[in-house]
């Protein structure tokens, strides 16, 4: 369980800063949850997995999209996606009890 709450933890770094540093905190959330085995709750597992997928395609802005920006995201957007993963970590660690 302890684990959830470090995951959880990067990802409310990762709302609270911009740039290289939340591409950074992403890239980490992402590292510890493609390669952690250790979370064997289906719940969890899923739902952190669901989050990795999404914030896979999260790219910083450096003001010149060169890249297609219908599949890649970063802002407003991910601001969004960041506060709504903290609140299902949440509401899923309150269900677990």
């Amino acid at each position: 369980m302890e684990k959830i709450y470090q995951l959880r933890n990067i990802l409310e770094k990762a709302f609270k800063t911009e740039g290289q540093e939340r591409f950074d905190n992403i890239n980490f959330f992402l590292k510890e949850v493609w390669e952690d085995e250790a979370i064997t709750d289906e719940k969890i597992n899923d739902l952190l997995t669901d989050i990795a997928y999404d914030l896979e395609f999260y790219e910083p802005s450096n003001g010149d999209w060169s890249i297609d920006t219908s599949i890649y995201y970063d802002g407003e957007k991910m601001d969004r996606m960041l506060d709504e993963a903290i609140k299902n970590i949440d509401t899923l660690l309150v269900n677990l009890g």
